[in-house]
């Protein structure tokens, strides 16, 4: 096992962002994307005039696929807000800018939370900025009835996934709320994204029918939005997760220990953009996306890691509270 230091100097060497593996998965994404949506649409026509089951199955199958695809090209936005895709910190922004008109994240809002994450993952007294809301036994008995009931409901998966996402994409990201009143880059951001997606939209509306391109583009983000919601949340609420006082926060053990390796296998890794090897991309921010299989190889199978894969993931689900006397999350009652 390479020991955190190594791995460190490794990747400053070998695991930086390289041009043309960027310039390829971007083009490859677009493409993949355009032909996935504009397949849709037609399909979504077909059925407005005589719906079959093949066709409804043929559409659901584009949607899925199309879903994936805002996944894979928010995990590129999601390399550039850390200045990790492209060489340049300009070059970085404008593609997130370009790429949040397809993802309805707007780029700078967004960035600013995500950093926010980063420095404070695993810290408790940093929590629930950009990030799940994660209350401690303490906090959680201290509130009213009325205060604890909303926080179960918050907490309710479907509530939390199905109409979280609706909520975080189809509201949150487009009301210039007071959050992002507070800082002028981060209500542009939030502006300038919403009129960029209407154009867009706009002027697929001229070429296709608009019913069959709100449909397509409602659905396909709606899923993927829920895909995400769940992809982050178990990166790291799990059994075994690191929370610690700011006092002995630790950036290692917060990586390691308090972000997951999510073992999608190759197929699925290659759906979420590699997004399941969190442990790495908490070490180390600047390593792209396409690098992090690499990365995960060099750093071995250190003992703090925990392993997830798809059927342990209903199962972090049920953890709702952070046990400040056991140091783990634990289900309501427990």
């Amino acid at each position: 096992m390479a020991s955190t230091e190594s791995f460190a100097a490794v990747n400053v060497r070998l695991l930086r962002a390289d041009l043309s593996s960027s310039v390829k998965q971007t083009f490859l994404n677009s493409v993949l994307y355009c032909v996935l949506y504009v397949s849709a649409v037609q399909v979504f026509g077909s059925l407005l005039v005589s719906s079959d089951l093949l066709s409804a199955s043929l559409f659901s199958g584009l949607i899925l696929l199309l879903a994936f695809s805002i996944i894979r090209i928010f995990i590129i936005q999601h390399d550039c807000a850390h200045h990790a895709y492209l060489k340049s910190v300009k070059a970085n922004n404008y593609l997130g800018l370009l790429l949040s008109i397809f993802t309805h994240v707007p780029h700078v809002y967004w960035k600013q939370q995500h950093a926010f994450h980063h420095a404070h993952s695993g810290n408790l007294q940093g929590r629930n900025i950009g990030d799940i809301r994660v209350l401690t036994k303490a906090e959680y008995a201290s509130l009213s009835g009325r205060s604890q009931l909303a926080y179960k409901l918050y907490r309710n998966p479907f509530v939390m996934v199905v109409l979280g996402a609706l909520f975080q994409f189809f509201i949150w990201f487009k009301w210039p709320h007071a959050t992002a009143r507070k800082n002028r880059k981060s209500l542009q951001s939030i502006v300038l994204t919403n009129a960029l997606i209407v154009l867009r939209i706009g002027c697929l509306c001229l070429f296709f029918d608009w019913m069959a391109v709100l449909v397509v583009e409602a659905l396909s983000l709606w899923l993927a939005a829920m895909m995400a919601i769940v992809l982050f949340y178990v990166q790291h609420n799990y059994q075994g997760t690191y929370w610690s006082d700011r006092e002995r926060w630790n950036h290692a053990e917060a990586s390691l220990k308090g972000s997951s390796f999510l073992n999608l296998g190759r197929v699925g890794h290659w759906l979420t953009g590699n997004i399941g090897y969190h442990h790495i991309h908490h070490l180390d921010s600047r390593i792209p996306n396409y690098h992090l299989p690499v990365a995960h190889q060099d750093l071995g199978s250190p003992a703090e890691l925990t392993v997830l894969r798809y059927q342990d993931i209903p199962a972090s689900f049920g953890l709702k509270l952070w046990d400040e006397k056991t140091s783990q999350l634990v289900k309501f009652g427990a």
